[in-house]
């Protein structure tokens, strides 16, 4: 069976165009989860009233979103002007013991001294954090931290990670 001239790559052009509205499509979708995610967080985030479950809450929604691993939420103490961790979560929700910490310290130090968003696709690669301690002994990959800022001053750090996989964060 014969074709008319120019019939396969008007099929193949179909084929690209779908494929291009598919892709298109996947991405709204992906979009609107995390709108609705959002949505949901500000909605917690409204009806709580303490502090710490208002956190948890939206570190759990920074994980999921992300595709993080575990996220910590280290702030400014009032007093002593040090650094504190105030949240640890995992994937699965879960509030992690200070013993049981896998972060890169000298990455949340960087980005509470700078108030510079960190983005490393893979630590270990990375010539600015490789020689990390925290970072070759937890064999840390994709990390994101960013510099949570009140009036010019750096209050905290929001830090993420994942050591299964690199390029995690975009």
């Amino acid at each position: 069976m014969s074709l008319p001239p120019g019939t396969l790559n008007g099929f193949r052009e179909a084929q690209q165009q779908l494929d291009a509205l598919a892709n298109a499509i996947t991405q709204e979708n992906n979009e609107l989860r995390q709108l609705r995610a959002l949505a949901e967080t500000t909605t917690l985030v409204n009806s709580m009233l303490d502090v710490d479950d208002i956190l948890n809450q939206v570190m759990d929604t920074v994980i999921a979103l992300a595709g993080a691993e575990r996220g910590y939420i280290v702030l400014r103490d009032e007093h002593s002007g040090q650094m504190a961790f105030r949240i640890a979560r995992n994937l699965d929700r879960e509030t992690i013991d200070e013993g049981h910490f896998i972060v890169s310290r000298t990455i949340v130090d960087h980005v509470a001294e700078t108030g510079e968003a960190v983005l490393t696709t893979d630590a270990q690669a990375d010539p600015n954090f490789s020689g990390s301690e925290s970072i070759v002994m937890h064999a840390l990959r994709s990390i994101l931290a960013v510099p949570l800022i009140v009036k010019d001053q750096v209050t905290g750090v929001v830090y993420v990670d994942n050591r299964i996989k690199d390029a995690v964060f975009g």
